[in-house]
């Protein structure tokens, strides 16, 4: 599908509870694209610190294309840990 000014490559994911203190420009979203590349697949940020162990999903970028790529894995994982 073709959209005028939406970027094909890149999805911006938010949980339902996140909050835009202000408005997304074109340039936010050239940042967060860069953020995720060609060749990787998921963007998210970090909670409370730098520290890697924290991690907050709420908010993603993906890369469409990668993501497709590595979903089938994505579900096998899944089933795999409730069999």
């Amino acid at each position: 599908m073709d959209i005028p000014n939406v970027c094909q490559d890149h999805v911006l994911y938010t949980d339902v509870d996140v909050v835009f203190a202000n408005r997304i420009t074109q340039d936010d979203v050239q940042l967060l694209s860069n953020s995720v590349g060609q060749k990787g697949m998921v963007s998210y940020g970090r909670e409370f610190s730098k520290d890697a162990e924290i991690e907050n999903t709420g908010v993603m970028v993906i890369h469409v294309e990668n993501f497709a790529k590595e979903l089938p894995s994505i579900h096998q994982f899944a089933r795999d840990q409730n069999p």
